[in-house]
């Protein structure tokens, strides 16, 4: 857990927000989906984008039968890919592969979209990873906490959803946008972007 959260704070301190990346959202968001995004602090847009790029990439993979999502999605062992294996067990590789394809454009734009309640509080990267250690030593109880940059920390996927709620169309984008911290689920998009999501 250590070591992971260290390469973040290394990775969202070292890997700046580029011309190449705003160009890359530019093309991907309208203009209204576009404003809400540069509005997120440059090292969450820079996630962001990774999040995208990596679903760009695995459904490019997918196509040139180059992707296992047992080899490529269970990597790490938490609750998400434990629950990601049952899926993968029961109905197969070739299943998930069909359902990234089916899904492809849903996954490149979440990624993009999914964060853009953070901007409601922004939180620098020494305050999140202050967050996040906090959280760990509570066990979960910063979250009643009333500040509300942690509260934003918690409930940035209610807040998105919140802001595209009355733009976007696709349920299944808002959604994935509002599920996609929820450790109650066993929706297969959710569980599939919540690896995603946590490894970049």
């Amino acid at each position: 857990m250590i070591p992971k959260r260290v390469k973040q704070f290394y990775v969202n301190l070292t890997d700046k927000f580029t011309e190449e990346d705003e160009k890359y959202a530019q093309n991907l968001l309208d203009g209204f989906e576009y404003y809400l995004f540069m509005k997120i602090s440059n090292s969450e847009k820079k996630h962001s984008v990774r999040v995208s790029r990596e679903f760009k990439k695995i459904s490019e993979e997918i196509k040139l039968n180059k992707y296992s999502p047992t080899k490529d999605l269970l990597v790490e062992k938490n609750q998400t890919t434990e629950n990601l294996k049952k899926i993968i067990s029961k109905d197969g590789e070739e299943y998930i592969n069909n359902f990234i394809i089916e899904n492809e454009n849903l996954f490149i734009k979440a990624g993009l979209l999914h964060d853009v309640g953070k901007s409601k509080k922004r939180i620098n990267i020494i305050e999140k990873s202050i967050i996040v250690i906090l959280n760990k030593i509570t066990s979960g109880k910063l979250k009643k906490s009333k500040n509300k940059k942690i509260q934003c920390y918690y409930r940035h996927s209610e807040y998105s959803e919140n802001m595209l709620k009355n733009h976007i169309k696709n349920k299944n984008l808002l959604d994935l946008i509002k599920n996609h911290h929820s450790s109650q689920t066993e929706d297969l998009k959710v569980l599939l972007f919540q690896v995603i999501d946590d490894r970049n």
